[in-house]
Formats: structure tokens, C-alpha cells, sequence
């Protein structure tokens, strides 16, 4: 009985970063987030606000992340992926200031361009 408690209340923290990702993303269009698949890792493709041979970079120095990359989980030959995966099992506070380093990131490139 208490694993299933503790389910529930997982998978409702997990929905709930969703959600907290989807609103502070929510006032860019040219960011696709996929819809969560019975999974706590959350896929966001950044394809239209930075080209793939700087996705690194844009990541982990403008934003502040270390996500895992679409491309790593790709046979070889299919190195152009320009997604982002979110581990969303964590607390929301971190979540929210992740998504929130995001955004900043994201704001300023776009400002850029």
C-alpha cells in the first residue's frame, strides 16, 4: 500500500515539473516540448533557437545546464539532433530554476539574432 502512495505522489511531483517547465517556456514557440510518455525524462528540442554544432555550448555556458543531448542516444551517423532531456525527478525548486535558466538563455539568443 505505501508503494503505491508513494507512486501517486511521484508521478504528481513529475507532472507537476512538467507543467512548471511548459508555463516558463510557454513564451517561446520556437521550442517544441514533447508530451511526457509514462517516463519522469522530459525531451525538448531547441532546433529553432540554436544550431546543433552549438547546442553544447548554448546549454551548458549560456544556461547553465548539464542535460543529456538527443544526439548521444542516436546510431552513428545522426549526429544533427538538436534536443535536450530533462530528468524531471527532482525537487521542483531546482526544476523551476532550471527551466528558468533556460528561458533566460533562450531570451537572450533569440535578442541576439
Amino acid at each position: 500500500h505505501r508503494i503505491a502512495i508513494f507512486s501517486l505522489v511521484l508521478n504528481l511531483e513529475i507532472f507537476a515539473n512538467y507543467q512548471s517547465v511548459k508555463t516558463i517556456l510557454s513564451d517561446f514557440p520556437q521550442v517544441t516540448i514533447s508530451p511526457l510518455e509514462g517516463t519522469y525524462l522530459l525531451w525538448i528540442d531547441l532546433g529553432k533557437v540554436v544550431r546543433r554544432e552549438n547546442l553544447h555550448h548554448f546549454v551548458q555556458s549560456d544556461c547553465g545546464l548539464a542535460p543529456d543531448y538527443g544526439h548521444w542516444f542516436f546510431p552513428e551517423g545522426v549526429q544533427d539532433d538538436t534536443h535536450i532531456r530533462l530528468n524531471l525527478a527532482a525537487p521542483q525548486a531546482t526544476i523551476k530554476k532550471a527551466a528558468q535558466q533556460l528561458a533566460d538563455g533562450i531570451r537572450k539568443k533569440l535578442a541576439e539574432a
